[in-house]
């Protein structure tokens, strides 16, 4: 149940492969799915995944191993420091897509955590932003934000925008 279906995977690889992202963060690895998709993808970008819940992290390390992908650093930890810790060793993010501890105040936490470090192309993706009444109450305020250009909701997940030379909207589609 914890799994993204292929067509959001997809989705997620191919949004950072066509916005040209070379440093992509994933908070909440699970068993490495859409790590995979993302390193798939882009062969060429720094993939850094974290995972607090070490069974999971392993699983998804040999199944990195089993397809070639050299390309991750697998962050073993409490994403609540491990996050901070590794973002502070990036001059940029160019795209986050956040799938962990889903709390209104996790997620926000994580959203201005990440905003020094995203530029006018970066991407940021929060998925089951409909899963709780609280992610529901974190989603609405961070496409408000005003580094938030334009947002796309999916239903299942949504999609910021930061680039101030696109026209500025939100968007709702069934995907």
């Amino acid at each position: 149940k914890s799994l993204s279906a292929p067509k959001y995977c997809g989705l997620y690889a191919n949004l950072a492969y066509q916005l040209g992202a070379k440093t992509l963060f994933e908070l909440g690895t699970c068993l490495g799915v859409n790590t995979c998709y993302l390193a798939s993808k882009n062969p060429e970008a720094q993939i850094v995944t974290f995972e607090g819940h070490v069974p999971y992290i392993k699983i998804a390390q040999k199944g990195a191993d089993t397809l070639g992908l050299t390309h991750i650093n697998f962050v073993e930890g409490n994403i609540d420091t491990t996050f901070e810790e590794q973002l502070a060793k990036q001059a940029q993010l160019d795209f986050l897509f956040i799938d962990a501890n889903h709390t209104y105040e996790a997620t926000m936490r994580y959203f201005k955590t990440a905003l020094p470090k995203i530029h006018d192309q970066s991407c940021m993706v929060f998925d089951d932003i409909y899963w709780s009444k609280e992610m529901t109450r974190a989603w609405t305020e961070i496409k408000q934000h005003a580094r938030v250009i334009i947002s796309i909701d999916l239903y299942r997940c949504g999609i910021i925008l930061f680039n101030p030379k696109n026209q500025s909207g939100h968007y709702k589609f069934r995907f």
